[in-house]
């Protein structure tokens, strides 16, 4: 990501495939290019997350920092990403992302052993129709 402050790189998660119930965790990596320490703070808001942190990262080095979306329902969501440091703004984003309904896995597995049973059911019956139609 190209920060608005040359003397800092910035590394922002791609938001993408949120679903609901589930949590998803995302970072934004800070690399402080300058010679001195600085502070940043990480601003993270929308889909009723107001999400404030801060991280002094030394010169010269990185620092990462999390935050976890949880989405409750279904629908387009929009995610606006702000890091800053007390001279002002040095990036931002803003994702618009499309929250989907969980895929519930058991009840896939469960219809799938039900639909097996129902047809072997049936090869079963109709073998022995015809084993009985045979016989008489």
């Amino acid at each position: 990501y190209k920060s608005k402050d040359e003397s800092v790189y910035i590394s922002i998660s791609s938001i993408k495939d949120l679903v609901v119930d589930e949590d998803s965790t995302y970072k934004v990596q800070i690399t402080n290019l300058e010679s001195v320490s600085k502070t940043f703070y990480l601003k993270v808001s929308g889909m009723d997350v107001d999400y404030d942190k801060k991280i002094v990262v030394p010169a010269g080095s990185s620092g990462m920092l999390e935050f976890t979306l949880s989405p409750d329902s279904v629908g387009q969501e929009n995610i606006f990403i702000e890091v800053s440091t007390d001279k002002g703004v040095v990036a931002e984003e803003l994702y618009s992302v499309e929250v989907v309904e969980k895929n519930d896995l058991f009840v896939y597995v469960v219809s799938l052993f039900i639909g097996v049973i129902v047809i072997l059911s049936l090869v079963w019956y109709l073998q022995r129709y015809r084993e009985w139609k045979n016989y008489y």
